[in-house]
Protein backbone atom coordinates (compact mmCIF):
# COMPACT_ATOMS: atom_id res chain seq x y z
CA UNK A 1 0.00 0.00 0.00
CA UNK A 2 2.98 2.34 0.19
CA UNK A 3 3.90 1.78 -3.48
CA UNK A 4 1.79 4.06 -5.72
CA UNK A 5 2.74 2.04 -8.80
CA UNK A 6 1.52 -1.21 -7.24
CA UNK A 7 -1.74 0.49 -6.25
CA UNK A 8 -2.31 1.70 -9.82
CA UNK A 9 -1.63 -1.78 -11.20
CA UNK A 10 -3.99 -3.42 -8.67
CA UNK A 11 -6.86 -1.07 -9.55
CA UNK A 12 -6.25 -1.44 -13.30
CA UNK A 13 -6.21 -5.26 -13.01
CA UNK A 14 -9.43 -5.23 -11.01
CA UNK A 15 -11.21 -3.07 -13.59
CA UNK A 16 -9.82 -5.21 -16.43
CA UNK A 17 -10.95 -8.46 -14.79
CA UNK A 18 -14.42 -7.35 -13.69
CA UNK A 19 -15.09 -4.67 -16.29
CA UNK A 20 -16.04 -2.11 -13.67
CA UNK A 21 -15.40 -0.82 -10.17
CA UNK A 22 -18.39 -0.13 -7.93
CA UNK A 23 -16.88 -0.13 -4.45
CA UNK A 24 -13.47 0.71 -3.07
CA UNK A 25 -12.51 -0.27 0.47
CA UNK A 26 -9.47 1.70 1.62
CA UNK A 27 -7.55 -0.18 4.30
CA UNK A 28 -3.80 -0.34 4.79
CA UNK A 29 -3.60 -1.90 8.22
CA UNK A 30 -2.09 0.23 10.91
CA UNK A 31 1.20 1.75 11.93
CA UNK A 32 3.29 0.09 14.65
CA UNK A 33 2.37 0.46 18.30
CA UNK A 34 4.44 2.63 20.61
CA UNK A 35 4.31 5.71 22.79
CA UNK A 36 5.39 9.19 21.73
CA UNK A 37 8.75 8.74 23.47
CA UNK A 38 9.36 5.48 21.59
CA UNK A 39 8.96 6.92 18.09
CA UNK A 40 11.38 8.87 15.93
CA UNK A 41 10.70 11.06 12.88
CA UNK A 42 11.13 8.10 10.53
CA UNK A 43 8.33 6.22 12.31
CA UNK A 44 6.03 9.24 11.96
CA UNK A 45 6.87 9.61 8.26
CA UNK A 46 6.31 5.91 7.66
CA UNK A 47 2.92 6.05 9.45
CA UNK A 48 1.94 9.03 7.29
CA UNK A 49 2.87 7.16 4.10
CA UNK A 50 1.07 3.96 5.17
CA UNK A 51 -2.06 5.51 6.62
CA UNK A 52 -2.80 8.71 4.70
CA UNK A 53 -0.81 8.66 1.48
CA UNK A 54 -1.80 5.09 0.62
CA UNK A 55 -5.43 6.24 0.83
CA UNK A 56 -4.71 9.24 -1.38
CA UNK A 57 -2.96 7.08 -3.98
CA UNK A 58 -5.72 4.46 -3.94
CA UNK A 59 -8.51 6.99 -4.44
CA UNK A 60 -6.55 8.71 -7.23
CA UNK A 61 -6.12 5.35 -8.98
CA UNK A 62 -9.79 4.37 -8.63
CA UNK A 63 -11.82 7.57 -8.96
CA UNK A 64 -12.28 7.59 -12.74
CA UNK A 65 -13.53 3.98 -12.73
CA UNK A 66 -15.84 4.73 -9.80
CA UNK A 67 -17.36 7.68 -11.67
CA UNK A 68 -18.43 5.23 -14.41
CA UNK A 69 -20.38 3.08 -11.90
CA UNK A 70 -24.15 3.29 -11.33
CA UNK A 71 -23.70 3.03 -7.55
CA UNK A 72 -20.14 4.05 -6.62
CA UNK A 73 -18.89 3.90 -3.06
CA UNK A 74 -15.67 4.41 -1.14
CA UNK A 75 -15.34 3.06 2.40
CA UNK A 76 -12.34 4.11 4.46
CA UNK A 77 -11.36 1.80 7.29
CA UNK A 78 -9.96 3.85 10.14
CA UNK A 79 -10.07 3.05 13.86
CA UNK A 80 -12.09 3.80 16.97
CA UNK A 81 -8.88 5.45 18.19
CA UNK A 82 -9.85 8.64 16.32
CA UNK A 83 -12.64 9.13 18.86
CA UNK A 84 -11.17 7.35 21.86
CA UNK A 85 -7.35 7.12 21.81
CA UNK A 86 -5.85 3.70 22.53
CA UNK A 87 -2.82 3.40 24.82
CA UNK A 88 0.49 2.72 23.03
CA UNK A 89 -1.00 3.54 19.61
CA UNK A 90 -0.03 7.21 19.34
CA UNK A 91 0.75 6.91 15.61
CA UNK A 92 -2.63 5.38 14.84
CA UNK A 93 -4.47 7.72 17.20
CA UNK A 94 -3.12 10.79 15.44
CA UNK A 95 -2.41 9.96 11.79
CA UNK A 96 -5.81 8.31 11.26
CA UNK A 97 -7.47 11.66 12.02
CA UNK A 98 -6.16 12.88 8.66
CA UNK A 99 -7.96 10.01 6.92
CA UNK A 100 -11.23 11.14 8.54
CA UNK A 101 -10.62 14.67 7.21
CA UNK A 102 -9.88 13.29 3.74
CA UNK A 103 -13.04 11.16 3.72
CA UNK A 104 -15.22 14.06 4.88
CA UNK A 105 -13.82 16.34 2.15
CA UNK A 106 -14.22 13.66 -0.53
CA UNK A 107 -17.87 13.02 0.42
CA UNK A 108 -18.60 16.48 -0.99
CA UNK A 109 -15.97 16.69 -3.71
CA UNK A 110 -16.57 13.29 -5.30
CA UNK A 111 -20.38 13.08 -5.10
CA UNK A 112 -22.28 11.17 -6.39
CA UNK A 113 -19.61 8.70 -5.22
CA UNK A 114 -20.61 7.94 -1.65
CA UNK A 115 -17.74 8.18 0.84
CA UNK A 116 -18.01 6.78 4.36
CA UNK A 117 -15.64 5.75 7.13
CA UNK A 118 -15.83 2.77 9.46
CA UNK A 119 -14.18 2.81 12.88
CA UNK A 120 -13.41 -0.76 13.91
CA UNK A 121 -12.84 -1.38 17.57
CA UNK A 122 -11.38 -4.55 18.97
CA UNK A 123 -11.86 -7.02 16.13
CA UNK A 124 -9.99 -10.28 16.56
CA UNK A 125 -7.43 -9.93 13.77
CA UNK A 126 -3.71 -10.66 13.66
CA UNK A 127 -3.07 -6.97 14.38
CA UNK A 128 -5.34 -7.06 17.45
CA UNK A 129 -3.39 -10.05 18.74
CA UNK A 130 -0.10 -8.18 18.10
CA UNK A 131 -1.37 -5.18 20.07
CA UNK A 132 -2.49 -7.49 22.88
CA UNK A 133 0.96 -9.15 22.81
CA UNK A 134 2.58 -5.73 23.28
CA UNK A 135 0.45 -5.17 26.38
CA UNK A 136 1.19 -8.46 28.16
CA UNK A 137 2.72 -8.21 31.58
CA UNK A 138 4.70 -10.80 33.47
CA UNK A 139 2.83 -14.10 33.51
CA UNK A 140 0.14 -12.83 31.14
CA UNK A 141 -0.76 -14.39 27.82
CA UNK A 142 -2.25 -12.69 24.78
CA UNK A 143 -5.56 -14.38 25.60
CA UNK A 144 -5.39 -12.95 29.15
CA UNK A 145 -5.01 -9.42 27.73
CA UNK A 146 -7.86 -9.97 25.27
CA UNK A 147 -10.11 -11.25 28.08
CA UNK A 148 -9.16 -8.28 30.28
CA UNK A 149 -9.81 -5.77 27.47
CA UNK A 150 -13.10 -7.48 26.60
CA UNK A 151 -14.44 -6.48 30.01
CA UNK A 152 -14.33 -2.85 28.86
CA UNK A 153 -16.48 -3.57 25.79
CA UNK A 154 -20.25 -3.33 26.36
CA UNK A 155 -20.77 -6.49 24.28
CA UNK A 156 -18.05 -8.10 26.46
CA UNK A 157 -16.04 -9.59 23.59
CA UNK A 158 -13.87 -8.78 20.61
CA UNK A 159 -15.66 -8.65 17.28
CA UNK A 160 -15.30 -11.32 14.65
CA UNK A 161 -13.79 -10.09 11.35
CA UNK A 162 -16.93 -11.35 9.56
CA UNK A 163 -19.07 -9.01 11.68
CA UNK A 164 -17.00 -6.06 10.54
CA UNK A 165 -17.08 -7.29 6.93
CA UNK A 166 -20.89 -7.40 6.92
CA UNK A 167 -21.03 -3.72 7.91
CA UNK A 168 -18.46 -2.81 5.23
CA UNK A 169 -20.47 -4.69 2.59
CA UNK A 170 -23.70 -2.94 3.63
CA UNK A 171 -22.16 0.55 3.61
CA UNK A 172 -20.52 -0.18 0.23
CA UNK A 173 -23.73 -1.46 -1.32
CA UNK A 174 -26.69 0.29 -2.93
CA UNK A 175 -28.67 -0.66 0.20
CA UNK A 176 -26.94 2.35 1.82
CA UNK A 177 -27.64 4.61 -1.16
CA UNK A 178 -28.40 7.73 0.91
CA UNK A 179 -25.49 7.39 3.33
CA UNK A 180 -22.42 9.50 2.65
CA UNK A 181 -19.99 11.39 4.84
CA UNK A 182 -20.80 9.10 7.77
CA UNK A 183 -18.29 7.94 10.36
CA UNK A 184 -19.65 4.71 11.81
CA UNK A 185 -18.18 2.87 14.79
CA UNK A 186 -18.11 -0.93 14.59
CA UNK A 187 -16.75 -1.42 18.09
CA UNK A 188 -19.21 -3.33 20.27
CA UNK A 189 -20.19 -0.07 21.99
CA UNK A 190 -16.73 1.05 23.22
CA UNK A 191 -17.06 4.63 21.98
CA UNK A 192 -19.43 6.33 24.38
CA UNK A 193 -19.24 9.92 23.13
CA UNK A 194 -22.30 11.08 21.15
CA UNK A 195 -20.22 12.36 18.22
Amino acid sequence: MTDPGAITVAVARTVAEFGRLDALVVNAGGPPHGTFADLDDAAWQSAHELTLMSAVHLVHAAVSALHRSDAPSIVFVSSMSVRQPVASLVLSNSVRMSVIGLAKALASELAPIRVNTLLPGNVLTARARDVARSLTGEGQTVDDVIAQRSRGIPLARYGDPAEFARVAVFVSSPAASYVTGAVLPVDGGVITSPM
